[in-house]
């Protein structure tokens, strides 16, 4: 179909190596969730939020079917 459009959201959610352990400090929080939306932008996709806990990450996002346009 020539104007098919689909948008797909997703909440990704991954931890630390020990989950028990806080290992995500406060005072680097920030710049670890702008490290992290960077790399979701480089990759041409759109960052609605990134949060982390002490313990773990959460990233809302939109994945655009790219690959469709690039055959």
């Amino acid at each position: 179909m020539a104007n098919t459009y689909s948008q797909a959201y997703l909440h990704i959610v991954f931890s630390t190596k020990f989950r028990c352990r806080n290992l995500i400090e406060k005072s680097w929080k920030d710049d670890l969730n702008a490290y992290v939306a960077g790399i979701i932008r480089n990759h041409g996709q759109r960052v609605v939020i990134v949060n982390s806990m002490p313990d773990h990450i959460h990233i809302f996002m939109s994945n655009a079917p790219t690959w469709l346009r690039q055959r």
